[in-house]
């Protein structure tokens, strides 16, 4: 019998996360959850961020309104602007025995490491993405286009500091080739859900 399953994936800027969990949405039907933010959207590679795709845009008080109420698995505020993870699409994941992946960075999966909703933590697991080396982050980040070396050096101080926390994950990749990656989400994905 399938079972659901809430799979936080983490890894530093550059390590492509975007890409696998592309491909499990495509590929598999894993779910993919939508952060909310406060922000305003932005263009991304040239094109404008989409309401309900890329976030859930909403004003700074109907986000504090929605933390009061417990409708984040987990949110912190960064550069003045709130981003969370909405719990509904969660647990309707859950429901319908679904695989839903959430894209956060270290601190939030520490936050929902500390969630005592056992209908989610029964069924949570998560994985890091480690780059091979350092070098090829490096490369990696100078390279995508749109980033600049300054901008490409602070990612790697901030990768540097995200990867002390790798141990806290049920399971650490390290992203060889996408195609490696990709396998090993699979694998790792049928080992949870049989």
């Amino acid at each position: 019998m399938k079972s659901a399953l809430v799979l936080v994936v983490s890894g530093p800027s550059g390590v492509g996360k975007s890409v696998v969990v592309k491909r499990l949405r495509e590929e598999i039907g894993c779910r993919v959850s939508v952060s909310a933010t406060t922000r305003k959207p932005r263009l991304n590679d040239g094109v404008m961020e989409v309401d309900g795709v890329d976030y859930h845009f909403i004003a700074r008080r109907e986000f504090e309104k929605r933390i009061a109420a417990g409708k984040f698995l987990e949110w912190e505020e960064v550069h003045g602007h709130y981003y969370g993870t909405p719990i509904d699409p969660v647990h309707a994941a859950i429901v319908g025995n679904s695989v839903i992946l959430l894209v956060i960075d270290v601190k939030g999966h520490a936050s929902i490491r500390k969630c005592k909703d056992e209908f989610i933590t029964d069924c949570l697991k998560s994985v890091f993405l480690k780059p091979p080396t350092m070098k090829d982050l490096r490369h990696r980040l100078l390279n995508r286009g749109g980033i600049d070396h300054q901008t490409a050096e602070r990612r790697l101080i901030r990768a540097k500091e995200e990867m002390k926390h790798a141990d806290e994950y049920d399971y650490v990749v390290k992203t060889k080739n996408k195609e490696y990656t990709f396998k090993q989400f699979v694998r790792i994905i049928m080992e949870n859900i049989h």
